[in-house]
């Protein structure tokens, strides 16, 4: 599971979200995977990952990505939980 930190807008239009979950949860994610917050489904089109720097123990893994609601228009919402379906 990851929580949304952040929801952005680029200048075409498009609106990406970044978020976190624990280090030793070990969850990445891939193009083609659907996530989901309650009974809202998105699909993940575009993958940028990034962890924590080189220094001392990680403890949690940030992630950026670009999803496309299904069946709706809305972006999460920062604070929300999103998991694989």
């Amino acid at each position: 599971m990851m929580e949304v930190t952040g929801v952005f807008s680029l200048k075409d239009g498009r609106r990406v979200i970044c978020g976190e979950s624990l280090w030793e949860h070990n969850i990445t994610h891939k193009v083609g995977d659907i996530l989901v917050c309650g009974s809202k489904r998105w699909a993940v089109k575009a993958v940028e990952r990034f962890h924590q720097g080189c220094f001392g123990i990680p403890t949690l893994r940030y992630h950026g990505l670009y999803l496309e609601p299904l069946e709706h228009n809305d972006m999460p919402n920062i604070k929300d939980i999103l998991v694989k379906e």
